[in-house]
């Protein structure tokens, strides 16, 4: 199997905030189509037939995108540990990545642990459903700056959970979260600590135009934002049937914390609209 000519060519690339440069590179474009035959090499004639294979091929670098077509993605090996600083673009709802029913289930279906240097992963375009608890858990503990987009997704949940937990530590990140439709949990659950790393710039999150439908507890969540300037925005939010409170924001030991939530709408939410500490 011959390799794909990689092309590279860095670009600079500003994402959410002057503060947060981050370098893009530009690269290969692979492809997954759930009815392809196995052994492909991820061409366009050749695609790979699972997103897995995509990910633990060894030929994902920063840069690249993967295009994954309309089908039901059920033979994954859950949680899929997606590689950092690659594109993920699905045809829409068609483009289904289902936890199969199990009594086990899965704490997650799509995984992503950050990686020292920069990187820039988008998912985008595609449905998430089945028996896991989580759609993407983000977690990091060592020094990196990344950007993470989550862009026109479709989750439903089990009763329980978010489309997006993120977990770092040391991690500065421009994240954010838009025009999503979720399902039976929450939009997001966030924490962030900046304990050791000498990473200057402000962790910029963004929740903007998503709806969300019997979320579970707190719709959005940022419950911990912790030692590092902030930048939050969360407006155009629509939620109905919210178990706890519709936005929660935690904030501590933030010099500069700059937070704009304007034109939410909630119906049937039990608890105050935010709050913040």
């Amino acid at each position: 199997m011959n390799k794909l000519l990689r092309v590279f060519f860095i670009a600079a690339l500003v994402v959410g905030s002057p503060a947060n440069l981050v370098f893009a590179l530009a690269g290969t474009e692979y492809y997954v189509d759930t009815s392809a035959a196995a052994g492909g090499d991820g061409s366009s004639t050749l695609p790979w037939a699972t997103i897995s294979d995509a990910v633990d091929s060894g030929q994902l670098a920063d840069g690249d995108t993967v295009h994954i077509a309309t089908g039901i993605y059920d033979t994954e090996s859950f949680p899929v540990n997606l590689v950092p600083g690659v594109s993920y673009i699905g045809a829409g709802v068609s483009t289904e990545i289902q936890v199969p029913s199990s009594p086990l289930g899965s704490s997650a279906i799509l995984h992503l642990t950050t990686q020292p240097g920069v990187s820039n992963t988008t998912l985008s375009n595609v449905s998430l459903d089945g028996m896991a608890e989580n759609g993407l858990s983000v977690f990091g503990s060592q020094s990196a700056t990344t950007s993470i987009v989550v862009d026109h997704v479709t989750f439903n949940g089990i009763g329980d959970g978010n489309m997006v937990r993120v977990n770092t530590d040391n991690v500065l990140a421009n994240l954010t979260i838009s025009n999503c439709d979720v399902t039976d949990a929450n939009i997001l659950e966030l924490s962030m600590a900046m304990g050791t790393a000498s990473l200057s710039g402000t962790q910029v999150i963004s929740v903007n135009d998503n709806t969300v439908n019997n979320a579970s507890f707190d719709a959005i969540d940022i419950q911990n934002l912790r030692d590092m300037n902030c930048d939050v925005t969360i407006s155009g939010n629509v939620g109905n049937v919210i178990g706890d409170n519709p936005i929660v924001l935690n904030l501590y030991n933030t010099p500069i914390a700059d937070v704009t939530i304007d034109n939410n709408s909630w119906d049937l939410a039990r608890r105050s609209q935010s709050k913040h500490k």
